[in-house]
C-alpha cells in the first residue's frame, strides 16, 4: 500500500488496510483532505456538505466541470 499520503496524519494508520490504497489516491488527487492538517479521522461519518465537496473535487479532477 502507498501509505505516504496517510503518514502525514497522526491517525493515518487507523485507515483500514482494505481502504489504504484508495484513500491515499484520493488524498494525492486532492479529492479528500483530512479533518485538520494533522488528523484524518477515518472512523468518522462524512456529512452531506463533505460529500458534496468531494463530489465537486472529483468532477473537477476529471475535468467534467470548471468551477
Amino acid at each position: 500500500a502507498d501509505a505516504a499520503s496517510l503518514e502525514s496524519f497522526s491517525d493515518g494508520a487507523d485507515v483500514a488496510d482494505l481502504a489504504a490504497d484508495a484513500t491515499s489516491q484520493l488524498i494525492r488527487t486532492g479529492i479528500v483532505q483530512g479533518m485538520t492538517a494533522t488528523t484524518f479521522v477515518p472512523q468518522a461519518d462524512a456529512t452531506r456538505a463533505q460529500g458534496v465537496v468531494m463530489l465537486k473535487r472529483m468532477l473537477q479532477f476529471l475535468q467534467f466541470i470548471d468551477a
